[in-house]
């Protein structure tokens, strides 16, 4: 989130015909984003789960994994620890959510303002984080029902989509 508050910010005093490009891909990612989640909700594509939880699908991919593969093998702390550590640095997409869009985000407000936003993305980000696990180890048996991933899919998209009115909405009002 830093690099992308730094590095964009600094891209973005280039000229404001930079500035409202970057921001404008950003929304039409955001659009698309929120477009797969939609279509994923709407489309039903969640038939490897079962309603006992006996099973379990990875909902963006799709892949169904058979009851007795859908527990993951136990791990060391160490070995979780570099899973995490893997799937947050060398992760693309995560580079895209942090470091571009967060970055392009923060091309809304001038600097020193363009910080604080970094800052409370950054709080949030933790926050987020740390109640995705909690989240997801109380609630793992719900989590195996089409109607949940429907509705968490149908929330990401309505977020997705807000997000990109919003920066939408800067934009035009910035230029």
């Amino acid at each position: 989130i830093g690099i992308g508050v730094a590095g964009l910010a600094q891209l973005g005093k280039l000229s404001l015909t930079v500035q409202g490009a970057m921001i404008g891909a950003a929304v039409l990612f955001l659009l698309h984003y929120g477009w797969g989640a939609a279509r994923r909700a709407w489309a039903n594509e969640y038939q490897g789960l079962s309603t006992q939880g006996t099973r379990a699908a990875d909902p963006a991919s799709g892949t169904v994994l058979s009851q007795s593969n859908a527990l993951a093998p136990k791990q060391t702390r160490t070995q979780a620890l570099g899973a995490a550590l893997a799937f947050s640095w060398l992760n693309p997409h995560a580079w895209l959510d942090t470091a571009v869009l967060i970055g392009t985000a923060s091309l809304a407000y001038a600097q020193p303002d363009n910080w604080w936003f970094g800052a409370g993305a950054a709080a949030g980000s933790a926050l987020w984080f740390a109640a995705l696990g909690l989240g997801a180890q109380l609630l793992a048996h719900k989590l195996a029902r089409p109607a949940v991933w429907r509705g968490i899919d149908t929330v990401v998209a309505l977020t997705m989509w807000t997000i990109a009115v919003w920066l939408a909405v800067g934009l035009l009002k910035a230029h």
